[in-house]
Protein backbone atom coordinates (compact mmCIF):
# COMPACT_ATOMS: atom_id res chain seq x y z
CA UNK A 1 0.00 0.00 0.00
CA UNK A 2 1.40 3.12 -0.50
CA UNK A 3 1.75 6.04 1.51
CA UNK A 4 -0.87 8.19 -0.01
CA UNK A 5 -3.24 5.45 0.41
CA UNK A 6 -2.10 4.54 4.29
CA UNK A 7 -2.19 8.52 5.13
CA UNK A 8 -5.76 8.46 3.46
CA UNK A 9 -7.09 5.54 5.43
CA UNK A 10 -5.93 6.52 9.13
CA UNK A 11 -7.45 10.28 8.36
CA UNK A 12 -10.64 9.11 7.13
CA UNK A 13 -10.50 6.66 10.32
CA UNK A 14 -10.00 9.33 12.75
CA UNK A 15 -12.30 11.56 11.19
CA UNK A 16 -14.96 8.77 11.51
CA UNK A 17 -13.98 7.87 14.87
CA UNK A 18 -14.84 11.67 15.79
CA UNK A 19 -11.11 12.91 16.17
CA UNK A 20 -11.05 16.56 14.98
CA UNK A 21 -7.27 17.58 16.69
CA UNK A 22 -4.80 14.89 15.07
CA UNK A 23 -1.57 15.61 15.05
CA UNK A 24 1.40 14.45 12.19
CA UNK A 25 4.75 14.27 13.99
CA UNK A 26 7.49 14.05 11.64
CA UNK A 27 11.03 14.60 11.71
CA UNK A 28 12.46 18.57 10.37
CA UNK A 29 13.29 17.68 6.80
CA UNK A 30 9.92 16.47 6.11
CA UNK A 31 8.76 19.91 7.39
CA UNK A 32 11.39 22.54 6.04
CA UNK A 33 11.63 24.59 4.37
CA UNK A 34 7.79 23.49 3.44
CA UNK A 35 5.83 20.19 4.14
CA UNK A 36 6.67 17.37 1.88
CA UNK A 37 4.26 15.72 -0.35
CA UNK A 38 2.67 13.13 2.10
CA UNK A 39 2.73 15.96 4.97
CA UNK A 40 1.12 18.59 2.63
CA UNK A 41 -1.29 15.45 1.59
CA UNK A 42 -1.96 14.67 5.83
CA UNK A 43 -3.24 18.56 6.10
CA UNK A 44 -5.19 18.59 2.56
CA UNK A 45 -7.06 15.82 4.07
CA UNK A 46 -7.85 17.55 7.28
CA UNK A 47 -8.69 20.97 5.39
CA UNK A 48 -11.30 18.06 2.98
CA UNK A 49 -13.03 16.89 6.45
CA UNK A 50 -13.83 21.11 7.71
CA UNK A 51 -10.55 20.90 9.80
CA UNK A 52 -8.44 23.78 9.70
CA UNK A 53 -5.03 22.65 9.64
CA UNK A 54 -2.02 24.35 10.95
CA UNK A 55 1.07 24.03 13.19
CA UNK A 56 -0.74 22.58 15.43
CA UNK A 57 -1.49 19.94 12.98
CA UNK A 58 2.32 19.08 12.01
CA UNK A 59 4.26 20.87 14.52
CA UNK A 60 7.41 22.29 14.43
CA UNK A 61 10.48 21.04 16.73
CA UNK A 62 14.06 20.64 16.18
CA UNK A 63 15.77 17.15 15.24
CA UNK A 64 17.04 17.06 19.22
CA UNK A 65 15.24 15.04 21.79
CA UNK A 66 14.98 17.91 23.47
CA UNK A 67 13.33 19.54 21.53
CA UNK A 68 10.84 16.67 20.70
CA UNK A 69 10.12 16.62 24.36
CA UNK A 70 9.10 20.22 24.39
CA UNK A 71 6.79 19.74 20.97
CA UNK A 72 4.77 17.02 23.19
CA UNK A 73 4.35 19.23 26.49
CA UNK A 74 3.28 21.87 24.41
CA UNK A 75 0.94 19.70 22.46
CA UNK A 76 -0.75 18.41 25.53
CA UNK A 77 -0.47 21.95 27.72
CA UNK A 78 -3.68 23.48 26.66
CA UNK A 79 -5.87 21.54 23.96
CA UNK A 80 -4.44 18.18 23.46
CA UNK A 81 -4.81 16.52 20.74
CA UNK A 82 -6.79 13.29 20.71
CA UNK A 83 -4.95 11.26 17.98
CA UNK A 84 -0.93 11.20 17.63
CA UNK A 85 0.70 10.24 14.02
CA UNK A 86 3.61 8.95 14.10
CA UNK A 87 5.73 7.21 11.50
CA UNK A 88 8.81 6.42 12.59
CA UNK A 89 9.44 3.73 15.32
CA UNK A 90 12.67 6.50 16.42
CA UNK A 91 9.68 8.67 17.31
CA UNK A 92 6.98 6.32 18.14
CA UNK A 93 9.08 5.07 21.40
CA UNK A 94 10.06 8.14 22.99
CA UNK A 95 6.55 9.35 22.09
CA UNK A 96 4.71 6.79 24.34
CA UNK A 97 7.42 6.80 27.31
CA UNK A 98 7.60 10.25 27.38
CA UNK A 99 3.93 11.03 27.39
CA UNK A 100 3.32 7.89 30.20
CA UNK A 101 5.52 9.60 32.26
CA UNK A 102 3.49 12.46 32.05
CA UNK A 103 0.70 10.11 33.48
CA UNK A 104 -0.95 10.46 29.12
CA UNK A 105 -1.88 6.74 27.99
CA UNK A 106 -3.63 5.61 25.49
CA UNK A 107 -6.07 4.45 24.80
CA UNK A 108 -7.46 6.35 27.77
CA UNK A 109 -6.05 9.72 26.76
CA UNK A 110 -5.53 9.50 23.24
CA UNK A 111 -6.16 7.71 20.22
CA UNK A 112 -4.32 3.97 20.14
CA UNK A 113 -2.15 3.67 16.72
CA UNK A 114 -4.72 2.66 13.85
Amino acid sequence: MGQGRKILEIVNRLVGLGHERISLLERVDRRRPSPEFLEQYFLDLLAEHGIKAGPYNLPEWDDTPEDFRRCLDSLFGMTPPTALIINEPSLFVPAQQHLALKGILSPRDISPPV
